[in-house]
């Protein structure tokens, strides 16, 4: 155990030292983000088993109020709120995820990638993700441009390893470039990637859409494709921030009221690109990294994303984070996850 966690652990098991923390934080907002989540009988690097993810909604349950985003802007935080979202829209959010929300009375909002529920497109990552499992296994070497990636595919761990080193290249570079890259990659390794998410990788569809906001789920818009809007022009940024909030008003009957950015660092977005959500209409906007010093934006807020670790998601939601964070001076160049 690190020096960091066994203060933690020693500072969390302290009698009422996270009832103090949530005191003296009572008017911090903790917007906590997700992203997937796996049976519990699963094991994955990017995916939270529901039996945590039901240990920590059962943990808000018992300690904090729970808020949907209007509720940022319209009342004034004491008691230390909680806002969940959920990113991209993936299907195991309503098979997995929403039974639990349900059993305990919470409210949660999902950004939609509209294009991904409509079935035109499935994400890069997930792609890369299905190229490395389809491979064939052992020594692979392979480039794209100027970068070499290599790398064992008989393994997990060799798999994510090689996830990692092409995923953090290709977070960096305009969506253009990033689909001539896994293309290659692809053509190099022998495999096709099919057009379609396969079923491990599926969205939402609009009737369980429909269906999950009638149960009390929100939804907001997260565009249409996916990119990263500080690397498309302003016209593309426009289209994707207007018409994913139009494709999810047809598809459901209400205008979405919040966006968020996708991958969503302090690179991922420019103030003209707030600008452009707030003449949109939206009422406001993520981003996917905390920032204790810059909160009261509200096209600019921050998210934590959510931990695995138990002990993590105490210190979090106590605010002992947010206290220690308070100390630092505001982060620069952040990378948001994807």
């Amino acid at each position: 155990m690190t020096i960091r966690k066994l203060l933690k652990k020693t500072l969390l098991t302290l009698p009422g030292f996270q009832a103090w923390c949530r005191r003296l934080t009572g008017d911090h907002v903790r917007v906590l983000m997700y992203h997937r989540f796996c049976p519990a009988s699963q094991s994955h690097p990017r995916r939270l088993p529901v039996s945590e993810f039901a240990w920590q909604m059962a943990y808000i349950a018992r300690h904090h109020p729970c808020w949907l985003p209007d509720d940022q802007l319209d009342k004034k935080p004491v008691a230390a709120p909680v806002v969940i979202t959920v990113d991209d829209g993936y299907a195991d959010f309503a098979t997995l995820a929403a039974p639990v929300l349900r059993h305990h009375g919470l409210p949660a909002t999902v950004f939609l990638t509209t294009g991904f529920v409509s079935g035109h497109t499935w994400f890069w990552w997930d792609r890369l993700t299905w190229l490395l499992d389809n491979c064939p296994a052992g020594a692979q070497e392979w480039h794209t441009g100027d970068r070499q990636f290599s790398g064992v595919t008989d393994s997990p761990a060799g798999r994510w390893s090689l996830w990692h080193e092409i995923a953090d290249h290709l977070s960096t570079i305009d969506d253009d470039r990033k689909e001539t890259a896994l293309v290659g990659i692809a053509g190099q390794a022998g495999v096709n990637i099919p057009a379609a998410a396969p079923k491990e990788f599926a969205a939402l569809t609009w009737q369980q859409v429909r269906q999950l906001m009638n149960d009390g789920i929100e939804f907001g818009a997260h565009t249409v494709n996916h990119p990263v809007l500080s690397r498309v022009n302003a016209q593309r940024a426009e289209f994707e921030i207007r018409e994913s909030g139009l494709q999810l008003a047809a598809e459901t009957g209400r205008t979405p009221r919040w966006f968020c950015y996708p991958q969503g660092g302090p690179g991922d977005f420019q103030p003209e690109t707030a600008e452009q959500v707030r003449r949109s209409g939206y009422r406001g906007c993520y981003v996917a990294f905390p920032e204790p010093h810059h909160d009261d934006d509200p096209m600019t807020l921050p998210r934590y994303s959510a931990p695995t670790n138990r002990l993590d998601f105490q210190w979090l939601m106590c605010g002992a984070e947010y206290l220690f964070a308070r100390r630092q001076p505001p982060a620069a160049g952040r990378k948001g996850p994807v």
